[in-house]
Formats: C-alpha cells, sequence, structure tokens
C-alpha cells in the first residue's frame, strides 16, 4: 500500500525528535566520569541517530524544494547522505574520546565517506 508524503515526514521527525530526547537525558542525566560502557554506547548510538535523522530532514527538505522529482530516490538519497554524515560526525567525536582526532584521520575518515558516496552514485 503506498503512503502518503507526510507519512514518511512525521515519521522521520518523530524519531529524530525521539533521538534527540534520548540522546539529551543522556548527556543531562549522566556523569561521564562515573558512567559505563552501555551508558557511553547509548551516548554515542543516540547521537548517531538524531544527526541522522535531523541530516536527512535537511537533505530531503532541501530536495524537495530546489529539485522536484520522485520522491522515493530523493528519500533514498537523503537517508544514505543522513547517515554518512552522522558516521562522519560520531566517528570523529568517538576518535576525540580517545584523543585520536588528528587532522589526518579525521582527513581519513572524510575520504572515506567521500568514496563510499562516489560509490553509490557511480551508474
Amino acid at each position: 500500500m503506498h503512503l502518503n508524503i507526510k507519512y514518511y515526514y512525521l515519521a522521520l521527525i518523530s524519531g529524530t525528535i525521539l533521538s534527540l530526547a534520548a540522546f539529551l537525558s543522556i548527556l543531562i542525566y549522566t556523569d561521564p566520569n562515573t558512567a559505563n560502557t552501555l551508558i557511553h554506547w547509548l551516548f554515542y548510538i543516540t547521537n548517531f541517530l538524531w544527526i541522522a535523522g535531523l541530516a536527512s530532514l535537511i537533505g530531503l527538505v532541501i530536495r524537495r524544494y530546489y529539485r522536484p522529482g520522485i520522491f522515493a530516490f530523493q528519500l533514498e538519497t537523503s537517508i544514505r547522505q543522513g547517515v554518512l554524515i552522522s558516521f562522519l560526525m560520531t566517528g570523529a567525536l568517538i576518535l576525540e574520546t580517545f584523543n585520536l582526532s588528528y587532522w589526518w584521520v579525521i582527513l581519513t575518515l572524510v575520504l572515506l565517506i567521500i568514496v563510499i558516496e562516489f560509490f553509490f552514485n557511480s551508474d
């Protein structure tokens, strides 16, 4: 059954808001010095999810406004690029946590994201 476009937006917005709320609750109510490994993992997972949702929403709105086309293709591209952006930002945060965020390591991560995007765009 074909869903209306507003349901996709509603699901994406709801998931983003829920993951942002979970991220903020972890950020506000836990102490990183005394938190166990599970809390750290939940912090990174919720960080990944809300950034992916927000980046996907922004990309989808920009695509719908500036380049009208088939919604399914725009949704697929927006979610893929949102996940890649989130992977980059969360990866950089994890590297900073372990004091490994040197410019060449971040540059390698950026180049990896670019190669993955080129792989998906090569027809």
